[in-house]
């Protein structure tokens, strides 16, 4: 599984930016929840509503919004199809794109296929 390779890491701090904003607005944003449609975080157990203190923020790879802490969460994505990828970019995903992904991989792993192991998925503290 790749929960071994999860690292924290800081989402919001100027170098992770300044690291990946060169090709992060090429993530197409059409499948985004548009921002005046949701008025609270998406997380279940979360009712943090939005506003100019509490920002909106997409996952790149579902789409919905959430609040800046139920977004914590980070993985390798494809421009292309928003798949883990070691040749991704890092960027943000919610809990459950996290875990998707990293089941998916694992099953890949355990089923000797080319799992795509020097993908990088982390979480930050």
């Amino acid at each position: 599984r790749l929960a071994g390779k999860i690292a924290a890491r800081p989402l919001s701090t100027l170098g992770y930016l300044a690291f990946v904003s060169p090709d992060l607005h090429k993530f197409s944003a059409d499948h985004w929840v548009p921002d005046e449609s949701a008025e609270e975080c998406a997380a279940a157990d979360c009712a943090v509503r939005f506003s100019v203190v509490n920002r909106r923020h997409h996952c790149r790879r579902c789409g919905q919004v959430y609040c800046g802490s139920h977004l914590s969460r980070q993985a390798q994505l494809l421009i292309s199809d928003r798949s883990l990828d070691s040749d991704g970019l890092p960027t943000k995903v919610c809990e459950a794109c996290f875990s998707e992904l990293d089941r998916a991989a694992a099953t890949a792993a355990g089923a000797d296929a080319p799992a795509p192991a020097e993908a990088s998925l982390s979480v930050t503290v």
